[in-house]
């Protein structure tokens, strides 16, 4: 019985992977313009065709006004204390 291959990760990863060789697009995010949504995509080391799905995913940080404020109050001292 001959070794099976182990199952190449192509799911919810950063760059896309090619389900058969398990090769990895450096620059993924050109595919198809950088838009979300499906498209075909040829593999750039075996050359098959794949199918892809782009997942956007927006998050956000939210933080206090006075944080902010103080934060910048401390940068502007640093830079005064810096020229001298």
């Amino acid at each position: 019985m001959a070794d099976q291959a182990e199952p190449i990760d192509c799911e919810h990863t950063s760059e896309i992977v090619c389900p058969y060789c398990g090769h990895e697009e450096s620059d993924s995010w050109e595919a198809n313009g950088g838009d979300e949504g499906d498209f075909e995509h040829d593999c750039n080391n075996c050359g098959k065709r794949l199918f892809c799905s782009r997942h956007i995913e927006v998050t956000y940080s939210t933080e206090t006004i006075e944080a902010v404020q103080a934060r910048a109050e401390e940068l502007r001292k640093l830079r005064e204390a810096a020229r001298g």
